[in-house]
């Protein structure tokens, strides 16, 4: 079966196209799945970081409230719209530093519900029972203090001194280990961004690796069809060639002249 000239340019340019288009589907889904990462990061990674640190943040300000108002409560003074308020401050520092240490565990169930991770899921569901296992040690602590209020209300400066201490061992312990929740999810935030990173210097290279791959095939099939065209239209021109020097070369003498010569 014979194509025409025409028929084989056209079948090049399409073949080039669908080459070319090929390349630049891949490229976009690789490209998308790109920006899928950052926006997991960015919703799900960098706010479970913030919300670790804003809870360990309130909580510090809980025991600065606690602090003062054992002081204003040692002055005996009859300023008790400043001890309300004290009371007021430490009780919205302590429900803020629980809300934040909910927000961090609902990124982190988050991003391991996504099906677009980053084979961290398992480091993410240890960070998430440890988060939990400070929020069952906030509620201690929270025991505590609510025993130490009363007492400081109830004038026991002896036992409000022994929770106290107890209050402040519980306190360094929380910040060692939410310290170390806190840097972990650091860590798992930074490995999410190198690994973004990497997949999309991986997009560049097999893009530019795809591009060439299309490139060297539309030449050799362009070099294969335009020799496939070349070499019927340099015969057509070598055959009057070799036609006129076959009638000037005769094969054999006529009898004419053998005669003559005779």
């Amino acid at each position: 079966m014979h194509f025409t000239i025409g028929l084989k340019i056209f079948g090049i340019a399409v073949g080039l196209l669908i080459l070319m288009a090929a390349v630049a589907l891949l490229s976009m889904r690789m490209t998308r799945i790109v920006d899928d990462q950052l926006v997991i990061i960015d919703r799900n990674y960098f706010p479970a970081y913030v919300a670790l640190a804003q809870a360990n943040i309130r909580s510090v300000e809980e025991s600065v409230y606690v602090r003062r108002l054992l002081l204003a409560s040692a002055e005996q003074t009859d300023d008790a719209a400043k001890v309300n308020d004290l009371r007021e401050r430490v009780v919205s520092a302590a429900r803020a530093s629980d809300e934040q240490l909910a927000n961090a565990r609902r990124h982190i169930n988050e991003q391991i519900a996504d099906p677009l991770d980053f084979d961290d899921n398992v480091a993410l569901a240890r960070l998430d029972v440890r988060i939990e296992s400070l929020q069952e040690e906030r509620r201690r602590y929270e025991g505590v203090l609510t025993k130490l209020l009363s007492t400081i209300a109830a004038s026991h400066k002896d036992q409000a001194s022994e929770l106290l201490a107890e209050l402040d061992d519980w306190r360094d312990d929380f910040d060692r280990k939410i310290d170390a929740a806190r840097s972990e999810m650091r860590r798992l935030a930074g490995a999410a961004i190198v690994g973004t990173r990497a997949y999309q210097q991986h997009t560049v290279e097999i893009g530019l690796a795809l591009l060439a791959i299309a490139v060297l095939l539309g030449i050799t099939i362009a070099a294969a069809v335009t020799l496939g065209l070349v070499r019927p239209v340099r015969r057509l021109l070598e055959a009057p060639q070799r036609s006129k020097m076959a009638r000037s070369t005769p094969s054999s003498r006529s009898p004419r002249a053998t005669r003559s010569a005779d």
